[in-house]
Order: C-alpha cells, then structure tokens, then sequence
C-alpha cells in the first residue's frame, strides 16, 4: 500500500485514495453537510474524496452486491466487498446495525438532543436509528417480543436471539390497550363471583337452608 495521501499528483487511482482514507478514519469518506465557505481543508479534501468514491467501478461493484453473504459474491470481487464491508458500505441497514451493536454492545438509540448540539458520533447513531426502525428484522424482532425463544419459528429464531443478546426485544410492552383488557377481564371475574354467591343464596332459600334473622 502507497503512503497515505489524497492523489495530488501521487499516482493514486482514486480507489487507492479511498483506501488509504479509510485505513486512517475507519470509514468511507462522506459528504459533508457544510457550505464550501464554512468547511475546513480536511473537509474539503473528504468532500472532494466522496465524489470520486461515488463514480469508481469499485463502489458499483459492491453496490451490486449489497445483502449477499460474500460465500455468495464471485471469487474476483469478493476481497473487495469484504475489505469495504469492513468499513461500513456495502452493507444493508441491518448489518449496519449490527457493525454498531457488535462494537457498542447495544442497539443505536434515538438522541434527545437538538440536532445543533449533537456531536459528530450522535448525528450518526441518530441517522443509524432511524435506518433500524424502518427494517424487516425490526419488525420480526418486535413481533416476538415477550415469547420464549422455542416458542419462535426456526427462520427468526437465530434474529431474535441476536438482538436479544443487545438487550432488544425481551419485554412485550404494556399498552394502555393492555391495561384496558386486564382491567375488564379482572371486573368480569368480580362480578362472576358477586353473581355465584347470590345464586347461592337464593337456592339455599328456596330450600329452607337460611334461618332469617339469623347471622
């Protein structure tokens, strides 16, 4: 591997320059959400990055293969769908998710913060978040929630086991609907029982059994 630089006359094909960014940042390089006057140079040399990462042959070919298992991906692109995987694209929102609970342990979470006073990290985790609200395996693993792992087909078992581990998708929570429903269920009971004692009652006068007066 050439030594680090953004092919200012260095020879670099602009996926090596990719390269070499993401080996020092860990990650692809972005666009960034500034006006040009108010970037820094290392923001402008990103922004200038990203719009030739986004024309190479290289990110159409890993593109291509989003969402396969690289067992899947022809021997000759398969390094280079693993080596930019582990740099965060190419990957669905899932495995985006998963690259995220894999190193902190947990699912992302929403930030309370306005967006002005996010920090870098948290803007990402934000956007992460809502990439994990709008997936399939979301909305499997909610599906479960509440139930025994054997009670769950074997196709989702191994999903729900996963975030599970991160502490998503144990508990089934309790709506106000719920609560309703209990609620009803628990007067129904009551009165069932207020209306077998006065049956009881009333059989027992019609057959003499209570003395009036008496306690």
């Amino acid at each position: 591997m050439r030594s680090y630089g953004y092919g200012f006359g260095n020879g670099l094909t602009p996926y090596q320059e990719v390269v070499q960014f993401c080996e020092r940042e860990g990650r692809v390089p972005k666009q960034v959400q500034k006006k040009v006057s108010e970037q820094t140079k290392e923001e402008k040399e990103e922004n200038s990055l990203y719009k030739k990462w986004k024309i190479t042959e290289e990110k159409k070919i890993v593109d291509s293969y989003k969402g396969k298992a690289l067992e899947e991906i022809p021997q000759e692109y398969r390094e280079l769908v693993r080596t930019m995987r582990s740099y965060g694209t190419g990957l669905t929102q899932y495995q985006e998710v998963m690259q995220f609970c894999e190193r902190e342990g947990r699912v992302p979470k929403q930030s309370n913060k306005k967006a002005s006073e996010q920090t870098k990290e948290e803007k990402e985790e934000n956007s992460l978040y809502q990439k994990w609200l709008n997936t399939k395996e979301k909305k499997i693993v909610d599906s479960y929630k509440g139930r025994a792992l054997e009670e769950i087909p074997e196709e989702d078992r191994e999903l729900v086991k996963t975030m599970r581990s991160y502490g998503y998708g144990l508990y089934k929570k309790i709506t106000g609907q719920d609560v309703g429903k209990a609620s009803y269920s628990a007067n129904v009971e009551m009165c069932d029982q207020a209306q077998e004692v006065i049956d009881n009652l009333i059989q027992k006068t019609k057959e003499g059994g209570i003395i009036h007066g008496s306690n």
